[in-house]
């Protein structure tokens, strides 16, 4: 999922500069980073209505995703952590931690419901073929419009196209969609949530051709 903002600019980092693989200390910080990323949006309003619930439950939920994805994918973030990504690999490619659906339950409660839904939409949709998921990439509200954002993928894509793979994510709205496009990413489809939000899968083949910009997406 993702969602685009903008406030302000700053001069680009070089690539791959001031980029980390977050570790287990970085789990506090990164949860709550992704948790305010995330809080608005129209796929977290579809999600969680109630605000003040939804705080409750991002923060168990992204805590749960963070420590998988440090442990079964890559999680990176920049120096100062105000922005991170995590992608899984093809080995954990529908990026789903272990005792998902209990978890899910235990921490959504009467949520759960939609967050399964939306799981079974991703599902119906993934792609086939070897390549590198991007469940989340994050910016901190106070940190967007810096590039931050495009400085992750262009880190990771640099790494998919050393070795020839492909990349996919659902963006969340048009405005990320068409970010995304920038980045080498083109439209394979598209999911309708009921009462909700539309997304959008995306497929980005190797060594595509990219014109980013510093607007910055939350997937």
């Amino acid at each position: 999922m993702n969602r685009a903002g903008e406030r302000w600019t700053s001069p680009r980092l070089p690539s791959g500069d001031g980029i980390r693989k977050a570790i287990f200390p970085d789990v506090l910080v990164l949860t709550e980073l992704f948790t305010r990323a995330f809080h608005e949006g129209p796929v977290a309003d579809w999600l969680v209505p109630d605000p003040v619930q939804r705080l409750i439950i991002y923060r168990a939920y992204f805590r749960m995703f963070v420590e998988d994805g440090i442990r079964w994918g890559s999680v990176e973030r920049t120096n100062d952590r105000t922005a991170a990504a995590l992608w899984y690999g093809a080995s954990h490619a529908h990026g789903r931690p272990e005792d998902y659906p209990r978890r899910l339950a235990a921490l959504a409660g009467p949520h759960a419901g939609r967050f399964e839904y939306l799981d079974r939409a991703f599902e119906d949709v993934h792609p086939e073929g070897d390549h590198d998921y991007l469940a989340f990439i994050g910016v901190d509200p106070a940190h967007q419009g810096m590039g931050l954002g495009s400085e992750l993928l262009r880190h990771h894509h640099a790494q998919l196209d050393a070795t020839g793979r492909a990349a996919y994510l659902v963006a969340s709205s048009e405005r990320s969609c068409n970010l995304y496009g920038r980045h080498g990413y083109k439209e394979v489809g598209r999911i309708r949530l009921p009462g909700g939000p539309t997304l959008w899968p995306m497929w980005r083949s190797p060594s595509a051709a990219t014109n980013s910009d510093k607007r910055e997406p939350t997937t």
